[in-house]
């Protein structure tokens, strides 16, 4: 036998064997064939689906390949496509038709790019002929919109990722350039759905709400909902490098309350309500996390917002790290969010603001209308590190929020600062009203690494309007921040009568408008024999002395109470005066009685009682002078006689 024929039995062979195939598996499975990627070149505006999905080539039966047919092309090769478009398009209005609904991409691995040449003008997908529907919707994974205009949905959304099969598919897709606006309902959505869809998408370098990168008002073109929502369950969502401004509702929301918890959305080096300079708010929050977890908010400019700048709704475990909350992009110019610059509410817990480690991961939360920070209605274990609330970015230009700089209301177990010498130092300063306020509230600690009423060089004056720290019916708060002075008001006060188990140990206080510590905010209270009394704290007395000595004295404090010494500056029963921590001794658990040695170069001590057992602290007892020192000013102590 010959090459040639033996050539023509192999070939004879395949063929039997090809048609044995084809009856054995049925004759559907040879009628799609897996074709080459495109690229498919887009080269008409008009709307159109492809009229031959087998032939492998885009064309709509008419005249050439408009968008629609490239990407059912491209989702039904199941190979990884581009899709471009002609130059002939740029800027040009993609009209969808409502005959044929939303652009599906129903595949995998497709590449839609709208970039033309430099200086061309993104293509517009329009669908301001669509009726409850979305201008474009994404079912399938690692997909990519690129350099695209989508905008008009009359009735639904602008872009929209999900799985309405329930199989863990639309997952993995970028949308990159983008300029979506002008839609009914939100801009972008991400649904996740029982099947683990909707997982891992990033949303970047896009402008979700303007017409173009040149606005600097919102004109009433943004979306009318959400710029972006992410619901359903759907993790691990980047949103990255966005301009997301003048839409209706939030910029984002994380809405874990349907459908599911949502994990691990990175919000990242976003401007949220502005241009960097220009007030373009949403009309709600700038982000809104709902009942989400491990949300991370990094590097974010969130100003110009009609609500709070973030808002964290039964929240657990959100990471705010590095933002400017209500400033301009300097960090020295207000621009102000309408509520509170973080309001941190219903049952939000285990949340952080600031870095425990590093001093770069400071928030500055400065400008708003209402408070720099709210925590609210039994929100619990959330904390504050390292930030600047008040202050500008360079630590010195005074930005108030128009209320408090932290207030803490109907919320237990929250902290400023760790307690740890290693925390970052965190400064609450030129806010409105208090430094902090703190209402009907059990167990807040307010640490070591927080200084109130003074800029960052630890030594400018830079008063809150109103009290350092108020503490109003509140149980069991625990004040012993590095500093509370200059403020307007007093140091700490204490008022009403369910107020009690509040201690307070600051390393300095003084150099405020009224008493370095006011139980009952009516100026100093003078000690009583008997100490049953009601009010805030009790009306604890302070120590009091018994008899001089040389270079000391014994004294007098509640049975067991601690002691806490102060070198005292100005008169501390009067306003201005207070003085710098030192040390403690306990009383005997008995008598009361305590004895006390003046440090060397030290003229004068005031004193303040904490009851270990109620958690009461008094206020400061005038100066104490140290006889055997000389060319210091005295203010009579109280002898107990």
């Amino acid at each position: 036998m010959n090459t040639r024929t033996h050539l023509i039995n192999l070939a004879s062979r395949l063929v039997l064997c090809l048609i044995l195939l084809a009856a054995v598996i049925g004759p559907m499975a040879l009628t799609r064939v897996a074709h080459a990627s495109g690229p498919y070149v887009v080269n008409v505006a008009y709307d159109g689906p492809d009229s031959n999905l087998s032939d492998g080539a885009c064309y709509d039966g008419v005249s050439g390949c408009p968008l629609r047919a490239a990407i059912q092309q491209a989702s039904y090769d199941g190979v990884a496509t581009t899709i471009n478009f002609d130059s002939s398009l740029a800027g040009i209005q993609l009209y969808l038709s409502n005959t044929y609904g939303s652009l599906i991409v129903s595949g995998s691995n497709i590449y839609i790019d709208g970039y033309t040449g430099p200086g061309n003008y993104p293509p517009l997908v329009n669908g301001s002929n669509l009726v409850n529907k979305n201008v474009i919707e994404i079912q399938g994974n690692y997909n990519t919109l690129y350099y695209l205009v989508v905008r008009s949905a009359a009735s639904g959304h602008g872009i929209y990722i999900h799985d309405p099969s329930g199989s863990g598919y639309a997952s993995y897709n970028t949308l990159d350039y983008l300029i979506v606006y002008d839609n009914a309902q939100s801009g972008i959505v991400v649904s996740g759905d029982a099947g683990g869809g909707g997982y891992g998408n990033t949303i970047a370098h896009s402008l979700i709400g303007g017409a173009n990168w040149a606005q600097t008002t919102c004109p009433g073109d943004g979306n009318g909902w959400e710029g972006i929502e992410i619901k359903n369950g759907a993790d691990n969502t980047n949103i990255n490098s966005n301009e997301i401004v003048c839409n209706g509702n939030s910029g984002v929301w994380l809405n874990g309350s349907t459908g599911g918890q949502i994990a691990s959305t990175a919000i990242q080096t976003n401007k949220v309500g502005t241009d960097g300079v220009n007030d373009m708010g949403n009309g709600m929050a700038g982000i809104e996390d709902t009942q989400a977890s491990g949300t991370i908010v990094y590097n974010n400019q969130i100003s110009g917002n009609g609500n709070d700048g973030v808002l964290l709704q039964g929240s657990t475990s959100a990471a705010l790290t590095t933002n400017r909350i209500g400033l301009a992009q300097d960090g020295n110019t207000a621009l102000p969010n309408g509520y509170s610059g973080v309001a941190i509410t219903n049952g939000a817990s285990g949340n952080t603001l600031g870095s425990p480690t590093d001093a770069n991961g400071k928030n500055v939360i400065s400008g708003n209308s209402r408070c720099g920070v709210e925590i609210l209605t039994g929100a619990n274990n959330n904390a504050l590190y390292g930030n600047y609330i008040g202050l500008g970015a360079d630590g010195s230009t005074v930005i108030p929020n128009g209320e408090a700089g932290v207030a803490i209301i109907g919320a237990s177990n929250n902290a400023l600062s760790s307690g740890l010498n290693t925390d970052p130092p965190q400064f609450i300063a030129g806010n409105t009203r208090e430094g902090v306020y703190i209402e009907n509230t059990d167990t807040t600690y307010i640490n070591r690494k927080t200084y109130i009423g003074v800029a960052t060089n630890m030594s400018t004056a830079k008063p809150n309007g109103l009290e350092g720290v108020k503490v109003n019916g509140a149980t069991h708060t625990v004040i012993r921040p590095g500093s509370v002075i200059y403020n307007s008001g007093a140091g700490i006060v204490v008022v009403g009568a369910l107020a009690a188990g509040n201690t307070f140990v600051p390393e300095v206080i003084l150099n405020n408008g009224g008493l370095p510590i006011d139980l009952g905010d009516d100026g100093h209270t003078v000690n009583d024999l008997g100490d049953g009394d009601t009010g805030p704290n009790a009306l604890l007395n302070y120590p009091e002395v018994n008899m001089m000595g040389s270079g000391g004295f014994s004294g007098f404090a509640c049975a067991g109470c601690a002691v806490y010494f102060y070198q005292a500056i100005r008169d501390p029963t009067a306003a201005g005066g207070g003085g710098v921590y030192l040390s403690s001794v306990f009383a005997d658990v008995t008598t009361g009685d305590f004895a006390y040695t003046f440090p060397v170069g030290v003229s004068a001590v005031a004193m303040v009682a904490c009851d270990p057992i109620t958690n009461n602290c008094s206020e400061m007892s005038p100066s104490v002078v140290n006889t055997a020192a000389t060319g210091y000013k005295i203010y009579l102590p109280i002898i107990r006689r």
